[in-house]
């Protein structure tokens, strides 16, 4: 009897020991042994939290919990009325061929042309959101084709309208801008006064609209691909629940406590893309090639050009980002440095620089609780801002968890005249708080924008992805400064540079993979799998330097991120971040009368050009020093948390 207790201590002992080396405590580790003692020999992924996405079914999904299209449509038979509607008004705006020399035809030209825009961008957008909801379904595809059809007759019967505008004097354009009448319709002409060079022969452009068709292209095939079609591999947690090993559950798995969770998540991730490799480099390759060939149809001298020239901004912008950011990656390197430092890690992985320093970043959050966390944290924005998310939470805006038959990513989106749309898999964690505020800060930029402008003018800021990184950086700044403990500090410093790093270090690093590619398209050589391959590691292997042992699996990350199916997009993200910095730090330090001025600028009609807007809160996008502050920023916070991580080692001592 004693041997046998003794027996069984030894047993007890042996199980904690293998428990600890593996990151699990006690009583888990001794629930997994049971477990897998009653099922079967096949391999798992047993974690020590439950912060996985538990997928459930989408009618199992509270409504208060997700959209309600019917506001928009409310059956099948409304929405062909609308694309019928919009099919009559481009027979109609076809009839006003030859007439734009006459003001009053060229108004009523105006006017039905918005007219018939509103119809298709509601439509559209309605068909986005019932493809991000239910992406296994087919039903969506044959009305997405005709859409699409409908637009392509629009390109083709407006066509003239570029054409016989391009005839006109430049005094006659000024003329038009300055005309109380078309005041709407300035950015007409304005944009016509600049394209005037590219504008193609009336029926040229008609023969262009004939071979291109924005909607259903590379970028649909992809999402159709990645959202729709792959099947993910599971790995299964504590309680033998089946866990994809998708998008959705990537950051909770990276946040985790083991290396050995997120490097088996991580090479299933990334090797489930590889067997769909040629597929994905085809898209890609497809999609910057025509791209490429548009851009040289309409004489552009790049790409970028092409992307930048009716914003009247200078293609400086990029190589200047590019520049500055290399110039100062030895700050990225530190970051790294400090993470595999901290950990103690032989050796750091990309799926280790996301987990947080401070184990309380793995706390749990329910969804209401988020909902407070951004009224209370955000409260510098002021009442109106207030006001506004309250009206957000209770009307339905939010699309909050992962089902089923849901797409993975997160965005906001709207059409005018309507409430804008968020699409979240909220998981409970720090992180989707964090998408949260960046998602509703795109929205809030619609909802102002929308109420500032007419439709002919609505727009939004540009760059886009300021107002919503700046919602992230206020809320990390907030929490940093009201933070008691050391132990709090350093969680939310190092969430701020996690920030910084993905969006500005990690987007630059996408930049310059795009723009060596579109190089490589302008000079008709191959782009091939193998190139995309070896081009992003080397990329990998320079932004992220030698603290960090590279997998050479993660090669096809060009062909997972959807940002590259819009064109020249992840720098947005990086010149986004550095405009978010200033102005976060604005906020947060209450300089007079900054936020009534921010929140002007969202707000701001669609009438000046992104230079002149950033203007109007002190930033200059053509100084390198705009680049340059976020690696100053970022320096300071790195002596800070080395001041802080010494103390608490200190005092753990």
């Amino acid at each position: 009897m004693e041997k046998t207790k003794i027996l069984l201590r030894v047993i007890v002992f042996m199980i904690i020991l293998v428990g600890c080396f593996f990151g699990v405590t006690k009583k888990e580790y001794i629930k997994m042994l049971l477990q897998n003692t009653s099922q079967s020999n096949s391999w798992t992924l047993s974690v020590s939290d439950d912060s996985w996405m538990k997928i459930i079914k989408r009618e199992d999904v509270g409504q208060e919990f997700k959209w309600n299209l019917v506001e928009i449509y409310a059956n099948t038979g409304e929405l062909q009325a609308a694309i019928d509607k919009e099919m009559w008004m481009i027979k109609e705006l076809a009839t006003y061929k030859w007439k734009m020399n006459n003001d009053e035809d060229l108004l009523k030209y105006l006017q039905l042309n918005t007219a018939c825009l509103l119809v298709d961008d509601k439509v559209w957008t309605y068909i986005s959101l019932w493809g991000s909801i239910d992406t296994k379904t087919t039903d969506i595809d044959s009305v997405k084709q005709v859409s699409s059809t409908v637009w392509s007759d629009y390109k083709q019967s407006t066509a003239f309208f570029d054409s016989e505008l391009k005839e006109f004097s430049d005094e006659k354009l000024d003329e038009l801008i300055n005309n109380p009448k078309f005041a709407d319709y300035k950015n007409v002409f304005i944009d016509i006064k600049i394209q005037k060079k590219r504008i193609l022969p009336e029926d040229q452009q008609q023969l262009v609209s004939r071979l291109t068709d924005g909607r259903i292209a590379s970028a649909d095939i992809h999402d159709n691909l990645i959202d729709g079609d792959i099947e993910y591999p599971v790995i299964k947690d504590m309680q033998w629940n089946e866990i994809p090993t998708n998008y959705a559950n990537m950051y909770s798995v990276w946040g985790g406590q083991t290396q050995e969770i997120r490097s088996g998540f991580t090479n299933l991730y990334y090797t489930t893309y590889t067997k769909y490799k040629k597929t994905l480099g085809s898209l890609l390759t497809s999609h910057i090639k025509e791209v490429t060939a548009l851009a040289k149809i309409y004489k552009y001298d790049s790409v970028l050009q092409s992307v930048y020239e009716n914003k009247q901004l200078p293609v400086a912008i990029y190589d200047n980002l590019l520049t500055t950011t290399k110039r100062n990656l030895d700050m990225f390197h530190r970051y790294m440095q400090m993470k595999k430092d901290y950990f103690w890690f032989d050796e750091l992985h990309y799926y280790d620089v996301f987990l947080p320093m401070i184990d309380s970043a793995k706390s749990s959050f329910t969804y209401e609780q988020a909902e407070e966390y951004l009224l209370t944290w955000l409260s510098k924005l002021g009442s109106k801002y207030q006001e506004l998310l309250k009206t957000a939470f209770a009307s339905n805006w939010v699309d909050v968890y992962q089902s089923d038959t849901k797409a993975w990513w997160a965005y906001a989106t709207t059409y005018y005249g309507w409430h804008p749309f968020l699409l979240l898999n909220f998981n409970n964690t720090f992180g989707d708080i964090k998408t949260f505020a960046h998602e509703m800060w795109h929205a809030t930029n619609f909802y102002l924008a929308m109420d500032a402008q007419p439709a002919p003018l609505f727009g939004t800021s540009y760059p886009v992805e300021i107002p919503s990184i700046t919602n992230e950086l206020i809320l990390l700044r907030e929490l940093a400064d009201t933070a008691t403990l050391d132990t709090q500090k350093l969680l939310y410093l190092d969430q701020y540079l996690d920030t910084i790093a993905t969006n500005y270090w990690r987007a630059t690093m996408y930049a310059d993979f795009e723009k060596q590619m579109y190089a490589k398209a302008w000079n008709d050589e191959p782009i091939t799998t193998d190139l995309m391959d070896q081009t992003f590691a080397s990329l990998f292997k320079q932004y992220y330097g030698s603290a960090m042992t590279y997998d050479d699996y993660l090669g096809i990350e060009w062909g997972i991120k959807p940002h590259f199916y819009s064109v020249y997009y992840p720098h947005v993200y990086a010149i986004s971040l550095a405009a978010a910095n200033k102005i976060a730090t604005e906020i947060h330090n209450q300089t007079p009368w900054f936020t009534e001025k921010y929140l002007a600028y969202l707000g701001m009609w669609d009438n000046g050009m992104p230079a002149e807007q950033l203007a109007t809160l002190g930033i200059d996008m053509s100084k390198p020093e705009y680049i340059q502050s976020v690696s100053d920023t970022m320096k300071e916070i790195l002596d800070e948390m080395d001041v802080l991580i010494d103390r608490i080692q200190a005092a753990g001592k």
